[in-house]
């Protein structure tokens, strides 16, 4: 990796993890399934098993990685918001990985600035919800099969 990437890739990251910054410490609920994920995050920590003590319509990996995150954001009010965080700059990072193999430094900078500041995105990825971590899964899977595509 060139010092360039690497250099765009931590200026990226840091765009989008200050741009999240305001929402993701606010000590309110930003939206009904915040509240609601937020509820469920606390019944983990009580004990609560994910989908039998208490109910989801996400998929099979989102109360799992929404206790990591509230593991890792050391049981805070706002800890489980960390999951929605990581989902923001991971879909910064890789929309830039995935163009960067189709297209140039610029284009790429570019199309990152443009998805983590993009109103659908950050709604998303501000408050807890399950739309985020998908859409960074799917982006992901996207910058692998190019770089794959790329350099077999």
């Amino acid at each position: 990796m060139t010092d360039g990437r690497r250099r765009d890739l931590w200026v990226l990251a840091l765009a989008a993890t200050v741009l999240r910054l305001p929402a993701i410490l606010s000590s309110r609920h930003l939206s009904f399934d915040d509240g609601v994920y937020g509820v469920t995050a606390v019944a983990m920590r009580d004990g609560a098993r994910p989908y039998r003590d208490v109910f989801s319509s996400q998929g099979p990996l989102h109360h799992p990685m929404l206790y990591v995150a509230d593991l890792l954001g050391l049981r805070t009010s706002v800890a489980p918001r960390l999951l929605s965080l990581v989902a923001g700059v991971a879909i910064t990072l890789c929309t830039y990985l995935a163009v960067r193999c189709v297209a140039d430094r610029r284009a790429a900078v570019v199309a990152a600035a443009l998805a983590t500041s993009s109103g659908s995105i950050l709604g998303v990825t501000t408050g807890i919800s399950g739309d985020g971590p998908a859409i960074a899964l799917a982006i992901g899977a996207v910058a692998v099969a190019l770089a794959a595509r790329t350099d077999p």
